[in-house]
């Protein structure tokens, strides 16, 4: 499991775009997304 990573999401028309704070390496389309604030589950999703 993953430590998480810090980043803006921000709405485009249809789709959400994900910006991190920092490079991140080793991520591909497929692979889920999830999102949490502090304990709290936002939402996740798949890269595409």
């Amino acid at each position: 499991k993953d430590a998480g990573m810090l980043s803006t999401i921000v709405q485009e028309k249809d789709q959400m775009r994900v910006i991190f704070d920092h490079n991140v390496s080793a991520i591909a389309p497929g692979q889920s997304a999830v999102f949490y604030e502090g304990n709290d589950l936002l939402g996740g999703g798949f890269l595409v």
